[in-house]
């Protein structure tokens, strides 16, 4: 599989994610997710709305501290519910903070073991745990679905939002020239791992994409 040039016009992967395949939480059959605020599986019927896209800090901590986490299938990250201080000298708690997978978390307001930072004496910290998600995961950040065009290979992950971003970034691996690189942070091939775009992983790298572009999962 070649194509004989391939230009970087700038496109973002950020372009691609107006539909997103993911693995049903209900079912694990492929289900969609819409600008970030609609979830729905047609198999199963599990359907979420939201009135808006959640949005998360550079850091992967998101902004939205709610008060119910019925929509949210990914990772939480526990954030200290105020200034926590050491009964025994006055000094600031640390929470041994630690992200956990949606479904081990039993409550959204929780309290969890800490230590002084002065003196090492344990206290117990009051945290709320929130959504944590980080562009490189291969989860959508809307409702934290697993996507489901997704491989593991002995290189890393590799993965695609829908066909159409299959399709693009095969095009641009299969490609026996590539032209100069995008301008900007956000361009999609500008910021492709290293491995995906070596040429000693071309046919790993292709054959994997041509899977995910032969996939049956319908776009809605």
């Amino acid at each position: 599989m070649s194509h004989s040039r391939s230009e970087d016009t700038g496109a973002r992967t950020q372009d691609f994610t107006i539909d997103i395949l993911v693995v049903c939480p209900k079912c694990s059959g492929c289900a969609h997710v819409q600008g970030g605020t609609r979830l729905s599986c047609p198999t199963c019927g599990l359907r979420h709305v939201r009135s808006k896209a959640r949005l998360f800090g550079v850091g992967g901590i998101c902004y939205e501290h709610a008060q119910a986490l019925d929509d949210w299938y990914g990772w939480l990250s526990p954030v200290a519910m105020g200034n926590a201080s050491c009964p025994k000298c006055g000094n600031r708690v640390e929470a041994r903070l630690k992200k956990q997978p949606r479904q081990k978390i039993a409550r959204l307001v929780d309290t969890i073991e800490g230590a002084c930072a002065t003196c090492g004496t344990a206290n117990a910290v009051d945290i709320i745990w929130v959504p944590f998600a980080q562009p490189d995961e291969p989860r959508e950040r809307g409702f934290g679905a697993q996507l489901f065009l997704v491989v593991e290979t002995p290189k890393g992950t590799l993965f695609a939002f829908n066909h159409a971003h299959a399709q693009k970034l095969l095009d641009y691996i299969s490609s026996d020239q590539r032209g100069p690189a995008a301008e900007g942070h956000e361009a999609m091939f500008a910021v492709l791992p290293g491995w995906v775009k070596a040429a000693k992983n071309r046919k790993l790298v292709e054959k994997v994409l041509a899977t995910f572009t032969n996939n049956n999962c319908r776009q809605s």
